[in-house]
């Protein structure tokens, strides 16, 4: 753990990897730290795997000792401190996956997520603090550890009350806009879907946006409606706060120090382009929430 959320006061993003929160919301956290704002990111899933358990194809994935030096420099980059939750991901637990396709396969039920009362704790340890502020990924993408994390963080925010300092980010794999249509919130918010797939970030990196379509079509499991009942109808907003520049270039160079991972998700040439253009299209980084009741 690096630095402490402050007693009173304080942001913390709620990250289910470790990259996640700074892929998707990298240009708010560096403005928020500059204007001093106390940041900190929790990363959930960081526990490193046996090393007789990972399959050859996903090694690049198991190293956390270098993806943990890559997240502490990309955190520094960005002004914030970090914590890690030392959960293991979905895909080195049992039954074993077979590719990253199963980190797109949910539970037909919230009692089929296995970190989910862990996670909720955390979040209501957070919302403990006096004037603490939580953001948590939305689900967009379907990904198992995703969807998880984002049922624990509204569900401690409904059932605390809490609603009005918990919101929510547009994970990574919005940037592609099909996985932003199949999202139950943003879906219904967002527009024409001509309109989002003609203005997808994506098509600034063609090909990382083509990989984005395509994960957007192999999700598999139930509407987020069937872990938080009357998900969509709890009265959702969205609010855009501007990025300047100098948060933007913060981002990207943030982004960058993931040396180990960009290659996947088609390195910085493509990355790069794409993540400013999210913020040119959108106005900045968006964050979702839920009306107080």
């Amino acid at each position: 753990m690096i630095g402490a959320v402050a007693a009173t006061g304080g942001l913390v993003v709620v990250s289910p990897h470790l990259d996640d929160a700074v892929l998707s919301l990298g240009a708010l956290i560096a403005g928020r730290a500059a204007a001093g704002e106390h940041v900190e990111v929790w990363t959930a899933f960081t526990r490193a795997p046996a090393a007789a358990a990972v399959p050859r194809g996903l090694r690049r994935f198991a190293d956390y000792t270098t993806r943990l030096a890559e997240d502490d420099r990309a955190l520094a980059l960005l002004g914030a401190g970090a914590r890690r939750l030392d959960l293991p991901e979905r895909v080195w637990r049992r039954p074993p996956a077979r590719g990253l396709r199963a980190a797109f396969r949910t539970p037909a039920g919230s009692s089929g997520f296995e970190e989910l009362g862990h996670l909720e704790d955390v979040v209501a340890e957070a919302l403990a603090r006096p004037g603490v502020r939580v953001l948590a990924p939305l689900g967009i993408g379907h990904h198992v550890d995703h969807v998880e994390v984002a049922v624990a963080a509204l569900t401690a925010a409904v059932r605390l009350q809490a609603t009005d300092r918990v919101g929510f980010y547009e994970d990574f794999y919005a940037l592609g806009n099909g996985a932003r249509h199949r999202h139950p919130v943003t879906r219904e918010h967002a527009g024409p879907l001509w309109r989002r797939l003609r203005e997808a970030p994506g098509w600034a990196g063609p090909a990382e946006g083509v990989v984005l379509a395509g994960t957007a079509a192999i999700g598999v499991g139930p509407s987020l409606d069937a872990y938080v009942p009357g998900w969509t109808s709890l009265g959702w907003r969205c609010t855009v706060h501007p990025v300047d520049r100098w948060s933007q270039d913060r981002h990207v160079a943030a982004v960058a120090e993931y040396r180990s991972q960009t290659p996947a998700l088609g390195g910085m040439c493509q990355l790069g382009p794409m993540l400013r253009r999210a913020h040119r299209l959108r106005g900045g980084d968006v964050i979702w929430s839920v009306r107080p009741r």
